[in-house]
């Protein structure tokens, strides 16, 4: 994988989630990135989680607020975690 692509998919998810709590539709998103509305939220679903269980100074990577806003956003779309 070139150093490029690399760097592509580390900051995805973080795209993803700035992105939705911004307005954007999770279709709109999917086709900005490319692949299916599905790899996007498994995408930021992994990062967010890790995010949201991350306290640094007391405060979460992501808060329980936002992650459940881009969550609902998914889940409108038919697309949520098992």
């Amino acid at each position: 994988m070139s150093a490029l692509a690399r760097w592509l998919a580390r900051w995805r998810p973080i795209s993803i989630h700035k992105a939705v709590l911004a307005g954007a539709e999770p279709g709109a998103v999917t086709a900005a990135l490319g692949g299916s509305i599905a790899e996007a939220f498994g995408c930021w679903h992994e990062w967010a989680s890790q995010q949201r269980d991350s306290v640094i100074c007391g405060r979460p990577g992501v808060t329980a607020e936002d992650f459940e806003k881009v969550a609902a956003a998914f889940a409108a779309v038919g697309v949520a975690a098992q």
